[in-house]
């Protein structure tokens, strides 16, 4: 695992904070580092690779070798990785770069794996991954129907709730009647304002009066799912300002 490591000169790559020699160590850390150990690799890759929102030369070269990572059982920061992942294929560093594109694309090609993981990862692991299968939008019209079959036979609400985000931004408007269906099915407080959010997110459309509600509800009473969407790799700010954002798109749309 990671031979590879040792054949890129990684003086000649840059990234945030200068030369990126740093990164074989900060990656290798994932594998057989302590818990803290891991999450000081964690932030450093984030630090390296995502300095303020920005992409790298060193990160289009490090992507595949996280990838690696998530194959390996052994490792155990798969969530962290998928997220970092996530951030890096999502476009919203500078697009004019010209590693912004490949970058995604290398990302992208790990579609099967974060599958795997959404279908046999740890609770985490599986949010994780249908947070990171949500930038590969060129691929919605295969990942749409392997996260509503997930959804279907999935029971942890914070899982079921990343799903369900998911599936808003690969395949919005075709998940309607899905929606329309857990707005009237779902008990789980998590999963019906994540059912809100994708509703009140989506361009073009007047939700029904109940996603309002949802949304006022959790903006005034906050606490009642706090701690569940904390966890959540898609928080934005907290619970209570996130729903408060919803309402407020919602108005000016």
């Amino acid at each position: 695992m990671l031979e590879g490591l040792q054949k890129i000169d990684w003086a000649k790559l840059t990234h945030g904070y200068g030369r990126a020699t740093d990164l074989p160590d900060l990656i290798r850390t994932l594998v057989c580092g302590t818990l803290s150990e891991r999450e000081d690799a964690i932030s450093g890759l984030w630090a390296a690779l995502w300095h303020r929102g920005r992409l790298s030369a060193a990160t289009v070269v490090a992507a595949p070798f996280l990838l690696e990572l998530l194959e390996e059982a052994s490792v155990e920061a798969k969530d962290a990785i998928l997220v970092l992942l996530a951030h890096l294929a999502s476009g919203r560093a500078q697009r004019e770069r010209p590693w912004t594109q490949p970058t995604h694309d290398a990302i992208v090609a790990g579609a099967s794996t974060y599958v795997r993981l959404l279908e046999g990862g740890s609770p985490a692991v599986r949010a994780a991954a249908a947070y990171t299968l949500a930038v590969c939008r060129e691929r919605c019209t295969e990942l749409g129907p392997i996260l509503r079959r997930r959804f279907s036979v999935e029971e942890d609400p914070q899982v079921r709730a990343s799903i369900v985000l998911a599936l808003g931004v690969l395949h919005g408007r075709e998940n309607l009647s899905f929606y329309r269906n857990l707005m009237s099915t779902e008990q789980d407080k998590l999963v019906r304002f994540a059912v809100a959010l994708a509703l009140a997110r989506l361009s073009s459309y007047s939700p029904p009066a109940e996603v309002t509600n949802i949304l006022r509800e959790v903006a005034a009473s906050p606490w009642t799912i706090e701690t569940a969407y904390r966890r959540l790799p898609w928080r934005e700010n907290s619970v209570a300002a996130d729903a408060q954002a919803a309402l407020e798109a919602l108005q000016s749309a």
